[in-house]
């Protein structure tokens, strides 16, 4: 079961983008993709093939969430802000 993911962990990703450390990580997540990619043709059995495609999905999935955590970030974060604007408007405009 796939659990999307919340802002706390879009914003720790996106602290991420800049780590050398972290860089080598998601690299290496990259050459795994690459692998499975050329394994997946020569799969023997479906079983296997699905094992292969599964491990896929899982490995593209977090890559395309890394690449893309300050962009969620940031409109996440832009939106909140929208919504705690418009309570402080309505609650200045119940005060006055």
């Amino acid at each position: 079961m796939y659990t999307p993911a919340d802002a706390k962990i879009l914003k720790a990703l996106a602290a991420l983008e800049n780590d050398q450390d972290f860089a080598v990580v998601v690299e290496w997540f990259g050459e795994m993709e690459k692998e499975l990619a050329r394994t997946f043709p020569k799969c023997k059995d479906e079983v296997e093939a699905r094992w292969v495609q599964g491990r896929m999905q899982v490995v593209t999935s977090i890559l395309e969430l890394v690449k893309g955590a300050r962009d969620k970030y940031e409109r996440h974060e832009a939106v909140r802000n929208k919504n705690i604007n418009k309570r402080e408007v309505l609650r200045d405009g119940a005060h006055s």
